[in-house]
């Protein structure tokens, strides 16, 4: 067997602390069910990593990576864009169970680590920013209804994502029928 390249030891420890933190949350989080996922020692583990808050903060990192991956090659349109994104996001749900769930709670910002909640933040924030940009161009291009309120739209859009979270569901049929609802309230 190959032996992997301390990169890629990297990535898998982040890997596996997510699926740690997504199912046990931070509290239940241990580098003794890390080493057992992954199948090392602590003491290897703490090769790669200083500290349990740089594991995490790597984790984070790697959130940030897997979601990154998902913004590229976005239509022109705002519409389009919005739509986009949030097809991805909710593929992005379905193929990671639990990591956007982890991104939009307080779980991690529970560490307490200035480093580990500045990052949550920004990629929240940039989400939030790339959608809402989206929301106001339309508006001035008067794709939208008149009445409604781009900063109001993104609430409405981030609770509806929460909500097929909530749902649990696999269903890809789910994610057309909501953005096809979506369209019928929002646009003229």
């Amino acid at each position: 067997m190959e032996r992997k390249t301390s990169s890629e030891r990297v990535i898998e420890i982040a890997d596996a602390a997510l699926q740690i933190i997504t199912k046990d949350g931070l509290s239940g989080f241990t580098t003794k069910k890390l080493a057992q996922l992954v199948g090392l020692s602590e003491g290897t583990i703490f090769k790669h990593f200083s500290s349990k808050d740089q594991i995490i903060s790597a984790s984070v990192d790697r959130l940030r990576d897997l979601i990154a991956k998902d913004a590229t090659e976005l239509p022109e349109g705002p519409i389009e864009k919005v739509e986009a994104i949030f097809r991805r996001r909710m593929n992005f749900a379905m193929h990671f169970p639990g990591y956007m769930e982890l991104i939009l709670s307080d779980e991690l910002v529970k560490s307490g680590n200035n480093e580990i909640v500045n990052k949550i933040m920004t990629i929240r924030n940039a989400a939030t920013a790339l959608i809402l940009s989206c929301f106001v161009k339309a508006k001035e291009l008067g794709l939208l209804k008149d009445e409604l309120d781009p900063d109001i739209l993104i609430m409405i859009l981030q609770g509806t994502v929460q909500a097929f979270l909530a749902s649990k569901t696999t269903n890809t049929f789910l994610i057309d029928r909501i953005w096809k609802n979506l369209n019928i309230l929002i646009l003229k």
